[in-house]
């Protein structure tokens, strides 16, 4: 693997400029578009041999993705380039291996939620529609997407580091108290942010603990992330750990 001048992994470094990219746009603009598709879409293409580590900086926006630009539900987001890289890596392997049993599981889901929203009183067909997406997406995972241990142990845990920096400045310049807690902006919720900052932190902690880290960087920046924790005051924040958790193990 290609590595910077500063001995930091290329895709490492072009992750941190990846994210850079989307915080600087987010502040710029306020809608994306089929443009900022396109730049986000071309800069992602280092990715295509790095899934996990893309769908990693997925995972992170995701908590907020109605703020991040690009990070959000509609067709031009980050959500959909995965899943372009992941049919692309799909088409390109000379053997897809799925286990008969996912797959079963997965068209029972399908039909579960078909049955479902049938009889549903509410007839919201388009909720139909995602929940079938979000299934799709992860069958296009299962096929696709191995997560490598180093993207656990140092990758996950840098851009989280990388993230709360990023959260640390965006607080002292444009920070906001709404009378239960703070957050990064007027637009976001004090229980989303609190939920953002309390997965970040899981993630630094498992870095700590688990896997012996010892640079100060990181305890430091856990120690602030537990504090952003506590004085967001979100409700939320107990369940980001525990599924933080869950999913990291």
């Amino acid at each position: 693997m290609s590595k910077s001048k500063r001995g930091i992994p290329f895709i490492d470094f072009w992750s941190m400029f990846y994210l850079l990219m989307v915080y600087t746009f987010t502040l710029i603009f306020d809608k994306a578009n089929i443009i900022i598709f396109g730049i986000y879409f071309i800069c992602a293409i280092p990715f295509i041999y790095h899934l996990d580590k893309f769908a990693c900086i997925c995972f992170l926006l995701s908590t907020m993705s109605y703020f991040f630009l690009g990070a959000d539900e509609a067709i031009w987001s980050l959500y959909t380039i995965l899943a372009i890289m992941m049919i692309f890596k799909t088409l390109t392997k000379l053997k897809i291996s799925l286990c008969f049993k996912s797959v079963v599981y997965f068209l029972w889901l399908i039909v579960a939620i078909i049955i479902s929203y049938i009889y549903s009183e509410f007839g919201y067909s388009k909720g139909m529609y995602a929940m079938i997406y979000n299934i799709a997406i992860a069958i296009l995972l299962t096929m696709t997407m191995k997560i490598n241990k180093d993207t656990i142990i140092s990758f996950l845990p840098k851009i989280a580091v990388f993230q709360l920096i990023t959260y640390i400045v965006m607080l002292l310049i444009n920070g906001y108290y709404d009378g239960y807690g703070f957050s990064i902006s007027k637009n976001i919720n004090h229980n989303t942010f609190g939920a953002s900052v309390a997965i970040l932190s899981v993630i630094i902690l498992v870095k700590i603990v688990f896997f012996r880290e010892k640079a100060l960087i990181y305890k430091f920046i856990w120690g602030v992330s537990l504090i952003l924790t506590i004085v967001a005051g979100s409700r939320d924040a107990l369940l980001a750990m525990i599924l933080t958790s869950v999913i990291i193990y």
